[in-house]
Formats: structure tokens, C-alpha cells, sequence
């Protein structure tokens, strides 16, 4: 079979690493190792958009029960149709995550990933334009434990949380529920996007007085003329 200029590079950077005495090895995604590793079986998606992450997991090989949660209309309905012919993956009525039982103000951006309750600061707009608000939505407001409680029994949750800007908030209302969880990856993020939300650093050190530490982090989003990182994904485990 004939090589491609591809498999010259691999074979050439084989060859050098191997004289050197190291192996090179493509890193895997983090929620990969963690819901392979610490033997995940279900999966909370927490500001789902469309499912690409629940996608994502089964493309990898994830086989066990994912439940997703979406507030915004047009993504829940893009979600639903995109569960359609999978029984393990169950999605949840339209509801943003908070803490308590209400209604919220959903501000849908442009590019639907930006969609959030609370308002989107000119740092945020500067660095992605189309996060600009386009219209407002209304929708139900449940807190994660309630969540939790509706999901399928498992013995050990991942528990996925990109919820633009509401994370502490979020964590701070279900203290309890904590416990129940295995394993988190929450998008953070490293300046000011969204109005009163805590960042990064905070984020970690409530976390880790949870008894929970650092397992991986990812970078998700750059501010594009100075490459800043702005938001990154951090997977957090259970100690």
C-alpha cells in the first residue's frame, strides 16, 4: 500500500522520537479518559446546545445512558431529533439549570452557543461579535438536583456544565448533590464574559473544598486577534 505525505510524517516523527528514546501518542480528550477510566455510566449534559457533546462521547465509544438538558427552543428541538434513534440518550423538557424551581430570560445569541440567563458583557462581543443577543426567550428554571433525581440510577455520573456564566451559582445550590457526582467538566472561564459570574480560580478552589481535584483542562475559547484564552473546559474528579 502506497504512504501518503501524512504517513511520512508519522513514520519520520517515529523514527525521531523512537532514537530518543520516547513514543509519541496522540493525547486523547479528557472526558474520554475520565468516563473510560473512572467507569462512567451516565452522563448529565448541562446546556446541551444541539448535542455535540453527547455525540462526541459516542463517536468515542461511550455506550452508557447520557441525559441532556437545553433551554433554548431551537436547540432543544434540534436535540430532540438528534436522540431520536438512540433509547440511552434521553433529553429532558426545555429547561435552563439554576438554583431553585422558576423562569428565566433566556438571551439567545447569534450563534446559539452563547445563549445564557445572564447578560453578555462587551468582552464577550469583542471577541466573538455573534455572540450578540438576537431575541429573548422565556423558559423553565429547575436546580440540578431536581435533575439528578429524574435521571436513570447509576453508580457513577459525569456530569457535563456549560451554562455561560451561572456555574457558581449553580454548584452553590446543590452542595448536596455534589457528592453524587463521580466526575465534572465544567466550562470556565478566565475573564469577565458574562455579567456576575465568578471565574476560573474561584470555581477550582470551591470545587476543591468539595473534595474534588484538577484532572484535566482544555482550552475552548480564544479571544482571535491576541490568541488570550478566555474559557477553557476543566474536568475535576472525586478524590
Amino acid at each position: 500500500m502506497s504512504q501518503t505525505p501524512r504517513d511520512y510524517l508519522r513514520s519520520f516523527s517515529d523514527l525521531t522520537f523512537g532514537l530518543l528514546g520516547l513514543q509519541l501518542r496522540r493525547k486523547p480528550k479528557p472526558s474520554q479518559c475520565v468516563w473510560s477510566v473512572r467507569q462512567t455510566d451516565l452522563v448529565v449534559d448541562i446546556g446541551a446546545n444541539i448535542g455535540q457533546f453527547a455525540r462526541s462521547l459516542r463517536k468515542r465509544g461511550y455506550v452508557g445512558k447520557i441525559v441532556s438538558v437545553e433551554p433554548g427552543s431551537a436547540a432543544h428541538s434540534a436535540l430532540v431529533r438528534a436522540a431520536k434513534d438512540d433509547p440511552d440518550w434521553v433529553i429532558f423538557r426545555r429547561s435552563a439549570v439554576g438554583e431553585t424551581f422558576g423562569q428565566g430570560s433566556l438571551r439567545i445569541s447569534q450563534n446559539s452557543v452563547s445563549t445564557s440567563l445572564l447578560a453578555i458583557l462587551p468582552t464577550h462581543l469583542q471577541a466573538e461579535p455573534r455572540s450578540e443577543v438576537v431575541s429573548v426567550e422565556s423558559c423553565d428554571v429547575v436546580p440540578l438536583t431536581h435533575i439528578l433525581d429524574s435521571s436513570p440510577k447509576s453508580k457513577r455520573i459525569l456530569v457535563k456544565l456549560d451554562v455561560q456564566g451561572a456555574e457558581a451559582k449553580i454548584l452553590e445550590s446543590a452542595a448536596e448533590t455534589l457528592q453524587r457526582v463521580d466526575a465534572w467538566q465544567i466550562e470556565m472561564s478566565l475573564v469577565h464574559l458574562y455579567e456576575n459570574q465568578e471565574l476560573l480560580v474561584s470555581l477550582v478552589t470551591k470545587m476543591q473544598r468539595q473534595g474534588f481535584e484538577i484532572w484535566d483542562i482544555e482550552p475552548v475559547f480564544r479571544e482571535p486577534h491576541t490568541s488570550r484564552l478566555l474559557q477553557c473546559d476543566v474536568t475535576l474528579v472525586r478524590c
